[in-house]
């Protein structure tokens, strides 16, 4: 997700130009881009992100993996049933200058 997120970051920059952002890197933006997306894929190897830590006793293995990948399911899950029930009145289109 970081990866999209910081290439999305890029793209906004040059689609939408004219809107005004808090803080900018003019002349950095694409090395701070890459340099993102570097380090967010250093990160990526998911069999290191459901093994246990050494130094927390969790007990049963197959519960802790479990009990990982249920929470990861709800965490995506949830955006998306809320975007099934959302309002008309949430919608950002009238609000994006064209």
């Amino acid at each position: 997700m970081y990866v999209l997120m910081f290439a999305a970051a890029i793209k906004l920059r040059y689609k939408h130009p004219h809107v005004k952002r808090a803080f900018t890197i003019p002349a950095a933006k694409w090395a701070c881009g890459v340099l993102r997306d570097w380090g967010s894929l250093a990160l990526f190897p998911p069999f290191l992100w459901v093994l246990p830590p050494a130094q927390i006793k969790t007990g049963n293995t197959l519960f802790y993996v479990s009990f990982l990948a249920l929470s990861i399911c709800i965490v995506c899950v949830t955006p998306s049933v809320i975007l099934l029930f959302k309002k008309r009145s949430w919608s950002l289109s009238k609000h994006i200058p064209k």
